[in-house]
């Protein structure tokens, strides 16, 4: 039993390290170029990705458009879907364009 929870305990530090590594992804040449910004959310997306992403849509300029793909996300947690609608909201007072792909923003996951 203890070789067991020993193996899980790394398997869950190495999914939790991916994890916080790639919440999301965006091409640094690209990143504010003609004003546009875009940020592709990776497969899995969950709270603990919450954190970075806020910080990263903090990071746009106003009067900027930025462009959230979750297209080739299988699951967004309903905490990273409330950010990216906090945002769009906010985003109208400070003159920022939101587009948001393959994500529902009314609701759990797409």
């Amino acid at each position: 039993l203890k070789g067991i929870g020993i193996g899980m305990a790394v398997a869950i530090f190495y999914i939790l390290r991916n994890n916080f590594r790639n919440p999301f992804g965006y091409d640094k040449e690209q990143w504010g170029k003609n004003g546009e910004y875009l940020i592709t959310l990776s497969e899995e997306t969950s709270f603990l990705n919450k954190g970075s992403i806020r910080q990263m849509l903090q990071r746009v300029p106003e009067n900027s458009k930025v462009v959230i793909d979750g297209t080739k996300s299988k699951s967004v947690h309903y905490d990273v879907v409330e950010i990216i609608r906090d945002f769009g909201v906010r985003a109208k007072t400070t003159g920022i364009t939101v587009e948001v792909k393959g994500i529902n923003l009314n609701g759990i996951d797409k």
